[in-house]
């Protein structure tokens, strides 16, 4: 059942909307960061690592941002927002990858891991830990979809900022 259209609900996703959209575009940032220190560091461990909660971070503001805006887009927020640019990016595989990464010590420990765990194409076999070219777990690619991102933030930036309880009447 779809929550209601309190204004707090419009004031909570529209605030969610920007703020996961601009957290997108922030830990592409050190994502691309991160990316740059393990090549010029050889791969090390301690840059690895860095690299790889990177694109945890990553995966979790993109499934964050889409979850908001289609809260706010069921509340009736955003109707100039034209949001087609998302839609190459296959909704399902993106909230896939966000909970196999939260969620891989139970993917490891479960035998059911190897079903879902690998993706396969022509070009490479990856795991949803991995990483191929611009593509997180061979299910997100993050430069594509940032871009996607970024170029939506002046549209919504521009919606008119709804009524809440926080703001004065």
């Amino acid at each position: 059942m779809p929550a209601p259209a309190t204004d707090e609900n419009k004031f909570l996703a529209y605030c969610g909307v920007l703020q996961w959209a601009q957290g997108v575009v922030e830990q592409a940032a050190l994502l691309a960061d991160a990316d740059r220190r393990q090549k010029a560091n050889d791969y090390g461990l301690p840059f690895v690592l860095s690299f790889h909660a990177a694109c945890d971070h990553y995966v979790s503001a993109a499934e964050k941002f889409l979850c908001y805006r289609d809260w706010a887009v069921e509340l009736g927020l955003f109707a100039t927002v034209d949001f087609a640019c998302l839609d190459r990016f296959p909704r399902q595989a993106i909230r896939d990858l966000r909970n196999m990464r939260e969620h891989a010590v139970d993917y490891y420990r479960s035998e059911t891991r190897t079903q879902r765990w690998f993706m396969e194409t022509p070009e490479f076999r990856a795991d949803a830990l991995s990483r191929h070219d611009n593509m997180i777990g061979s299910r997100l690619d993050f430069v594509a979809f940032t871009l996607a991102v970024e170029s939506l933030l002046p549209s919504l930036r521009a919606e008119p900022y709804p009524k809440s309880l926080y703001s004065a009447a």
